[in-house]
């Protein structure tokens, strides 16, 4: 399956993970900040050191998911007939890191869209193509989905925490394995608590 003109990349978001375009002008600081984060938190060093071998086997399992095919569409037909999925516009606090559009996946199960139809990449697709990712919907910034501290928050500000807490999509299998054993005390819960969950630990963004 080809990815549309700009390539595919990924969000880990409670139980999963989103993908979009990789722009060079963005500084991705994804995998420093959570192994920062971990660093200062023994509570989270110790569930990363105890849980490190089962997150690795469970991360590598894992494919990334993209859903389409909502009632009343056509998506599933043009993507067959097509054989790519079409890169949708970004929000705005993703045109300013450089990505202009984008194809969406989530790692090991879908949160967004809803659909009737699922498509499972291998992770081969975040080495051979230009990627990235955030642990959390990126496109969720925008919109009023996102508030900080329970005030508003300005574009530029949104902006620039997409861009401390987004990585290079090669480096995801490491910020995944890191993240999942040190948010949860089993990581088998990543994959088998309902859709709309939270980890055992608080997500260390915020």
């Amino acid at each position: 399956m080809a990815s549309a003109p700009a390539a595919s990349a990924v969000d880990l978001l409670g139980n999963g993970m989103a993908c979009e375009p990789f722009g060079m002008a963005a500084f991705l600081n994804a995998l420093a900040n959570l192994r920062q984060a971990i660093a200062n938190e023994p509570k989270r060093e110790g569930l990363r050191s105890s849980n490190a071998n089962s997150a690795h086997a469970l991360v590598s399992s894992l494919p990334l998911v993209h859903v389409t095919g909502r009632e009343g569409t056509d998506s599933w037909s043009r993507i067959c007939a097509s054989s790519a999925l079409k890169a949708a516009t970004t929000q705005a606090e993703e045109r300013s890191c450089g990505w202009d559009r984008a194809v969406y996946f989530f790692l090991g199960s879908a949160a967004y869209p809803k659909g009737r139809c699922a498509l499972l990449l291998t992770q081969q697709i975040i080495e051979q193509s230009p990627s990235s990712f955030s642990p959390f919907d990126s496109g969720a910034l925008s919109g009023g989905h996102a508030w900080r501290d329970n005030q508003h928050w300005p574009e530029p500000e949104r902006t620039e925490f997409l861009r401390e807490h987004s990585g290079l999509g090669r480096e995801l299998p490491d910020f995944a394995k890191d993240y999942i054993a040190s948010h949860f005390e089993d990581v088998k819960a990543y994959v088998e608590r309902p859709q709309i969950s939270d980890p055992d630990l608080p997500p260390h963004h915020g």
